[in-house]
């Protein structure tokens, strides 16, 4: 299982690519929390994303649907808020892209979440 206390290590192992753009940011994994290294995911999908970088944006759904299904609670509340919701965010600075267009990449256990979110909001 999946815990606060193994996430970022996960993820990590996970995801070497992340790893390198990790060292190259100014994030440092060992003094910061989950919910900040959980942003820069964020950021590093909308990065794939915007530079067309498909491989990585469906290996990186892929990693985050596993650890939302071998997640504790607390792990499913981060991917949820710390992960899909600040992406959701980042995406709505955006001028060109669109939350749907990142549906085509979601597995279907996130893509339920992140419907939920934006219903969330827009019905509040």
């Amino acid at each position: 299982m999946i815990t606060e206390s193994n996430l970022i290590k996960y993820i990590l192992k996970e995801s070497d690519d992340f790893a390198q753009y990790l060292k190259s940011s100014d994030v440092n994994v060992k003094q910061e929390d989950n919910y900040t290294t959980l942003a820069e995911l964020a950021r590093y999908i909308l990065k794939s994303f915007k530079e067309k970088e498909t491989d990585k944006l469906r290996e990186s759904f892929r990693v985050i649907d596993d650890i939302f299904n071998e997640g504790d609670a607390y792990v499913k509340e981060a991917i949820t808020i710390g992960l899909l919701e600040t992406l959701q965010n980042n995406i709505s600075w955006e001028k060109n892209i669109k939350q749907e267009e990142f549906s085509p990449y979601l597995p279907k256990t996130l893509k339920e979440k992140w419907d939920q979110i934006i219903d969330f909001w827009e019905n509040k």
